[in-house]
């Protein structure tokens, strides 16, 4: 069957490829969660990237708000409006009901005069107000629906939607040849996370659960929930190679035999001051030495405080003539997960970076909040950058203890490669550091604690084992 696109990214993909074009498609949500705003994005995507110009019946804003509401996204509808590209009809249910449906209604004429192939109706909510009759409602919308979609139009129709459901499918929902169901959750008990879920799709497939979505310029982006079976189970062609690269932390190197594996992930989890952040550090400053370009993505600090704690430790992030270090840094809260994860593979993609550190995984589970859907999504992310040819370098802070069976159980230690377990160990009356490979994915390594140091040149392992932590080798 030939596809509509809808011109909202990601949502064509869930869709894969789009609603069957000449079909109606109900978007149903809570108040506030983006119903309008996708509906004005179909329509404009169809006008001003796909040559299918639309129509739009509104119950609610006057042209004039829509005009102003669409801006905020960056879309000029006033523009197409003039063009003839676009039509608003500002109208009652009633007046509606009266005047603009059936084949030689308002819409059909209105319809012809533009060309328009696409249509929104929002919201079918009102036409409650034409009666409390449930029979009433649904014939009218049936008979709606019927004489849409005999126009050859691809319909979008927005419906409220109760904050509480109690299990019913509503009757549009049944009329509509495809459903979406939208909503504006709690995450965490901290902030809320907007989800979009593809509920039916008559006549075609789609990829089923809750995905994510945000609303910025450009209006809608929507954030596919990754499939357990994904590319972080897949090999380059003749299999894995276990080449090397310098980790720039003294002594990690010769724990895991030789350096880091190359294109793998590597997790170091400890509590606050062990160092995790200068480890990172050191990683892309060895990148940097190597003129090797890096990443390092900050949900805790930003790019200047970062920067001071590297010069203070005399650690490079740049190299004359050779590609500078590139730190990001993201507010953890409010933060989306999957909209953090696609900008950073897309940061990588356009910048080849060979190297990147994530500070940390704390802040991608508490937004994420489902251990579950946390693991799907690091799988995603480290699957990704494997893909990319990336060495990859992630801090968490772990269960409290920081014991290895813990940190071993927690829910993205078995989607990286390695394992580093960093912790404060008290001995004669003092407060030192220790280190411990937990795990090393296909290759040897040193299973014994050793005792480092942070020092005025950053992290240093020892390079022999101890029982008792005395003074540095």
């Amino acid at each position: 069957m030939e596809r509509t696109n809808l011109g909202i990214p990601g949502l064509d993909e869930i869709l894969y490829g789009g609603v069957v074009r000449g079909g109606a498609l109900l978007v149903e949500g809570t108040p506030g969660a983006g119903k309008t705003t996708l509906g004005m994005q179909f329509i404009y995507s169809g006008a001003a990237q796909y040559d299918e110009p639309g129509l739009i019946v509104t119950f609610e804003e006057f042209p004039s708000q829509m005009y102003r509401d669409a801006a905020e996204f960056g879309w000029d509808l006033r523009a197409l409006a003039e063009a003839d590209r676009l039509k608003i009809i500002s109208t009652s249910p009633e007046v509606f009901q009266q005047e603009t449906a059936g084949p030689s209604g308002l819409i059909s004429q209105m319809a012809r005069q533009i060309g328009a192939e696409r249509i929104l109706i929002d919201s079918v909510s009102h036409f409650a107000r034409l009666g409390k009759d449930p029979s009433m409602q649904r014939e009218v919308f049936n008979s709606l629906v019927n004489m849409l979609k005999r126009g050859g139009f691809t319909v979008l129709f927005t419906k409220e939607a109760s904050t509480r459901r109690d299990g019913k499918v509503s009757f549009e929902e049944y009329a509509s040849d495809a459903a979406i169901r939208l909503s504006y959750e709690v995450i965490s008990g901290v902030h809320r996370v907007r989800y979009l879920e593809v509920t039916k799709a008559r006549g075609q497939d789609f990829l089923p659960g809750k995905h994510t979505f945000v609303m910025g310029p450009g209006g809608i982006r929507v954030f596919p929930a990754v499939p357990l079976a994904v590319s972080h189970d897949q090999e380059p062609e003749g299999g894995r190679r276990h080449d090397r690269v310098a980790s720039g932390i003294p002594g990690m190197d010769e724990m895991l035999h030789g350096g880091l594996v190359k294109d793998s992930s590597h997790l170091l989890v400890g509590p606050a001051g062990t160092g995790k952040t200068i480890m990172g550090l050191q990683f892309v400053g060895m990148a940097a030495r190597q003129a090797l370009p890096a990443l390092f993505v900050s949900l805790r600090e930003s790019a200047a405080e970062l920067r001071t704690t590297a010069d203070s430790l005399n650690i490079q992030l740049e190299r004359r003539g050779g590609p500078m270090t590139e730190i990001v840094h993201h507010r953890p809260a409010p933060l989306n997960a999957y909209a953090f994860v696609s900008e950073v593979l897309d940061c990588v993609r356009s910048s080849g970076h060979t190297r990147v550190v994530i500070d940390s995984l704390d802040e991608v589970s508490a937004a994420v909040g489902d251990p579950e859907r946390e693991q799907v999504l690091v799988r995603h992310l480290l699957g990704e950058l494997r893909r990319l040819q990336v060495t990859s370098l992630l801090t968490a802070c772990g269960p409290v203890g920081g014991e290895p069976a813990a940190v071993a159980a927690m829910s993205y230690a078995g989607a990286c490669d390695t394992v580093v377990a960093l912790r404060h160990i008290q001995t004669r009356g003092e407060l030192r550091r220790g280190l411990t490979v937990l795990k090393s994915r296909g290759t040897g390594h040193v299973g014994d604690v050793r005792p480092y140091q942070i020092t005025g040149d950053g992290v240093t392992i020892a390079s022999r084992r101890v029982t008792v932590f005395d003074d540095m080798a």
